[in-house]
């Protein structure tokens, strides 16, 4: 997990540091790659924009769809 202390960084900055970070177990692709390669087709194709920094409502109804 990456610690990011979050009033250092505007959405975007967070976004992209996210995205961008290495996975060393998955071949070193980044975050991004992969959540669009294996998780993004489970997760009814939404976006890592709207799972990372997506709004209010848009993480409740991600919430609801995957049942948590």
């Amino acid at each position: 997990m990456i610690l990011v202390k979050y009033k250092e960084f505007e959405k975007k900055d967070f976004y992209k540091k996210i995205a961008d970070s290495k996975m060393q177990k998955q071949n070193n692709c980044t975050f991004e790659e992969y959540y669009n390669t294996n998780i993004k087709a489970i997760l009814n194709n939404y976006s890592l924009v709207d799972i990372l920094i997506g709004d209010f409502d848009k993480l409740l109804e991600i919430k609801v769809y995957i049942n948590i």
